[in-house]
């Protein structure tokens, strides 16, 4: 089903005509290759970010099946297209008609913005790899004299697409810098916003006057009540920041990208509900952050923030009045800017409640959608039966015609979890409720009570994360505070003054669901009842972060289905602890000695993890845990024992042992089937690691580095899914088996240089196991600033030998066949002059080539077809003298020693 967005959102409408153009964006993609990935990424942006009106169609044809009917409408409709140029994107009909529609309407404006995913423009032009492939296919299967011309025209399509100025990404995960850069683009196409505003022109007219658009200076001004953004085109760049108390928290992230990229831009930027000082000084420090004629809009609640920040210029906005209202309420509760004849005298009275707020009006609006006159006047009732209905008592409408799981879902939200990465919410909450908690979420977020926001994560591990708005988040906390004045008696807490009551005074009762304390620095309660918990048999999530209780509880509930506690007091988990419905167990910095003796059967338990437990000596017995997926010992340094029975958990995935160096034995044999990752760095006094059984096909990363192995067993060639293999500073390890040779899948290669390996592995006769890894995309080698020793046997595992002395330098060997690497590290190897091989051009993919503290003269020219290069590292490089010439990269970056000699080649050249 085609989407777009045409629903009209919040207040941003108005009584005037109707733009042009019935979609701003046009988006045209292969959806194998990118609809769950940056297609959607680039959607969310373009429209939920933005405001940008844009067709995105979902659907996924059959091979053969011609391009729909509606489509030449809405490339015709369209402002511009966004043609995203995949390896698939030639392999489908339709998505080849659509570009030829797309040419011929808008070719001639010059409105066709093409991105290069993944793909290079001259492979698209002249129809290589991927596209040549599918050529082949069309050219077989379209024989007739129409369908040939047909195909020549694809051809000549794709030639002039490939000339247009566009954007080129070669990353699977596009990252934020990448969006901006997109909606710069997109930004000189679009003049107008297609969106609608409700009772924005009269205020426009006394905002104009404080915006002053002519002047030619920078300028902070507040806004105390609401705004809304209808004068966006005066400027080069515009953004709305609605979470601005989140994104301030993150550290310098804002200010870093608005110094970056803005100080140069004329840039509107409206920071939404501002209530602390802080918040400014890191996203909008001073004028000097942005470009000449900028404007910095600030709304807030708290008019003496703007004194205290010294903006003299202000602008109180006011509620809508009332034809503004009811067009704002009907466009969501309709869809269209009248109520039907009907529902006007029902309407009328939700206005009267709503009181010109516009995000009341919208929530109620929504709600009421699609709903009955009945369903209406049985909210109206309730409504009357709240005395001086306020925000919270017309929030809490939506609230009331919520299912009960849906409600129990976002007062967890409102009271523990906004602001969290979704997959982490979801876990919680799905193991908290015994549900598929994304469901329940949708429906919230569609219900307007939640949002879907960008996450500011630099290690990509979920790119989005949960919002609410403030003001949903007090009705939700007013909620659970009106439940009792007794903080025992309510079913969450989450205030430190009433988890401390409780905790003092045994109050608290069967009706506490969830505690969470979150405290900013270590603080220790020394007056508490160790059996504060004996009455709540009904708590299934107690968090306890930076509190340290003087004595042990005497009793924990056994209704717990998730206890994160970090510096838990006691030596174990009390005797009469048995949660039978505990699916998470997190303690770091405890002072456990061991979980608990003996058996225990915990049937639904998944993770455990117990990081930097320094007084944990063993491991319990796994035998009744035969679901954990996550078990986590780094840094418990006292441990000596993990328990046999490890080895036979079938569904484990993860197996941290960072850093427990008093571990020196472990299974002989392990039969983990869904193992995926395994970490025994720093475990030093292991010499032994286990036998892999041929089912570990899962395990994707095996991190031995620091250990004292001293060979790797022969049963590592099982482990085909391996994917990251680190032996850094296995200062023993003296065998490498044959067997490594299978390891296929491996992409990431972390090695040291203090090994005793004398014997290469070798398979029919090929002593280099480079050969066999043609898909490794990461290669680290570190040596040291200190002279090399000779303990260098680890050169021949990797088809390098060392020359002769006295230079200890390396020889590097061909690398013809790594043609995957991305990432190549050789910092310290002292790599004298010719060292480097010449075919070290013939490494296509590689992105990162650090070199530093070697003692080479030149490098090799072939290093200028390093097409991909984006970082070469050339710091402490004493004595080079030269460098040749360097691929033709924009992206790419030189680091080399300030004042060195090639430090002045650089900025001569430059």
């Amino acid at each position: 089903m085609a989407l777009s967005t045409q629903r009209a959102t919040a207040s941003f409408l108005s009584n005037e005509s109707a733009p042009r153009w019935k979609y701003d964006v046009f988006l045209s993609f292969r959806g194998v290759d990118t609809r769950k990935g940056f297609v959607s990424h680039l959607y969310h942006e373009l429209w939920e970010c933005q405001g940008i009106t844009t067709f995105f169609d979902d659907r996924e044809l059959e091979a053969g099946t011609s391009i729909p009917v509606e489509l030449p409408s809405a490339i015709k409709e369209s402002h511009i297209a966004i043609v995203v140029l995949s390896p698939n994107y030639a392999s489908s009909k339709w998505c080849l008609d659509e570009l030829t529609t797309i040419l011929q309407c808008m070719e001639a404006r010059n409105s066709v913005l093409p991105v290069f995913y993944e793909t290079d423009p001259s492979d698209v032009g002249n129809q290589r790899g991927s596209f040549a492939k599918a050529f082949a296919e069309h050219e077989e299967k379209f024989t007739s004299t129409e369908e040939k011309k047909k195909v020549t025209q694809w051809r000549e399509d794709l030639k002039k697409v490939s000339k247009i100025s566009g954007w080129h990404s070669k990353e699977s995960k596009v990252k934020l810098e990448c969006f901006v850069y997109v909606f710069f683009l997109i930004g000189y196409f679009i003049p107008y916003s297609s969106q609608k505003f409700v009772g924005v022109t009269s205020r426009l007219e006394q905002l104009s006057l404080l915006l002053a658009h002519d002047a030619n200076d920078v300028r902070f001004i507040g806004i105390t009540g609401m705004v809304y953004d209808k004068i966006f085109h005066h400027f080069e760049v515009h953004c709305f920041l609605g979470n601005v108390r989140e994104v301030s928290k993150i550290n310098q992230c804002g200010s870093i990208f608005t110094k970056k990229c803005l100080c140069n831009k004329k840039v509107l930027l409206i920071l939404d509900d501002v209530d602390d000082l802080k918040q400014l000084e890191v996203l909008a420090g001073n004028q000097s952050w942005f470009g000449m004629g900028s404007r910095i809009v600030i709304t807030t609640r708290n008019e003496g923030l703007l004194v205290q920040r010294g903006i003299a210029t202000s602008y109180k906005m006011q509620g809508l009045n009332y034809c503004e209202a009811l067009e704002l309420f009907c466009l969501n509760a309709f869809m269209k800017e009248q109520p039907e004849e009907d529902f006007l005298e029902l309407s009328e009275h939700f206005l009267k409640y709503a009181r010109g707020l516009p995000l009341v009006l919208k929530t109620l609006g929504s709600f009421l959608y699609t709903r009955g006159q009945d369903a209406w006047k049985s909210m109206l009732d309730n409504i009357h039966r709240i005395p001086n209905p306020t925000i919270f008592n017309s929030l809490k409408i939506s609230y009331d015609g919520l299912e009960d799981m849906e409600k129990r879902v976002l007062l967890d939200v409102a009271c523990f979890h906004k602001g969290k990465c979704m997959q982490q919410l979801i876990r919680i909450l799905d193991n908290s409720f015994e549900i598929s908690s994304s469901l329940v979420i949708d429906l919230l977020i569609e219900k307007s009570l939640l949002t879907i926001e960008e996450c500011f994560q630099y290690d990509n591990s979920d790119q989005y994360c949960i919002g609410m708005h403030d003001l949903i988040q007090e009705m939700a906390w007013t909620i659970v505070v009106q439940e009792s004045k007794e903080p025992g008696l309510r079913s969450r807490l989450w205030l430190p003054d009433d988890i401390f009551h409780i905790l003092s005074t045994n109050t608290g009762t069967r009706a506490v669901e969830a505690i969470v304390l979150q405290l900013p620095e270590i603080e220790e309660v020394v007056h508490w009842n160790c059996e504060a918990f004996s009455t709540m048999h009904g708590l299934r999530f107690l968090e306890f972060d930076n509190l340290i209780i003087s004595s042990s509880p005497k009793f924990l509930p056994c209704s717990l289905r998730i206890m994160i506690w970090s510096w838990y007091p006691s030596k174990s988990l009390p005797p009469n602890f048995h949660p039978r419905f505990l699916t998470e167990l997190r303690m770091p910095h405890s002072k456990l000695v061991r979980l608990w003796d003996g058996k225990e059967n915990f049937p639904k338990l998944k993770y455990i993890d117990l990081i930097k437990s320094n007084k944990l000596i063993g491991t319990p017995d796994f035998t009744g845990l035969q679901n954990l997926e996550e078990l986590v010992f780094e840094d418990c340094t006292k441990l000596v024992e993990i328990h046999s029975s490890i080895a036979v958990l079938k569904k484990l995935k993860v197996l941290n042992l960072r850093g427990c160096k008093s571990i020196k034995s472990l299974p002989s044999e392990v039969e983990m089937d869904s193992l995926e990752y395994l970490d025994l760095t720093e475990c030093s006094k292991v010499k032994k690691i286990p036998e892999f059984s041929n089912q570990m096909k899962s395990l994707s990363k095996l991190l031995l580095g620091g250990t004292g192995i001293e060979k790797l067993p022969s049963s590592i060639g099982h482990l085909v899914g391996l994917t990251v293999l680190g032996i850094i500073k296995c200062r023993n390890l003296s065998d490498i088996p044959s067997e490594i040779c299978n390891l296929k899948s491996l992409k990431r290669l972390l090695v040291g240089r203090s090994l005793k390996i004398e014997k290469p592995p070798g398979k029919s006769g090929i002593r280099e196991p480079f050969f066999y890894m043609k898909n490794l995309k990461s290669h680290w080698f570190g040596g040291s600033i200190a002279k090399p020793t000779d303990d260098w046997g680890l050169l021949r595992l990797l088809g390098i030998r060392k020359s002769d002395e006295p230079c200890w330098g390396l020889v590097l060997s061909s690398l013809n066949h790594l043609r995957c690497l991305e990432d190549l590290q050789l910092r310290y190897c002292d790599l004298g002059e010719g060292d480097i091989p010449d075919d070290i051009g013939c490494l296509s993919s590689l992105q990162t080539l650090n070199l530093s503290g070697n003692n080479f003269v030149t490098l090799p020219a072939s290093i200028k077809c390093l097409s991909r290069l984006e970082s070469l590292c050339l710091e402490a490089c004493e004595r080079l003298e030269q460098l040749p010439d360097l691929p033709s990269n924009s992206k790419l970056l030189v680091n080399v020693n300030h004042y060195s000699p090639i430090c002045m080649i650089l900025i001569s050249v430059l």
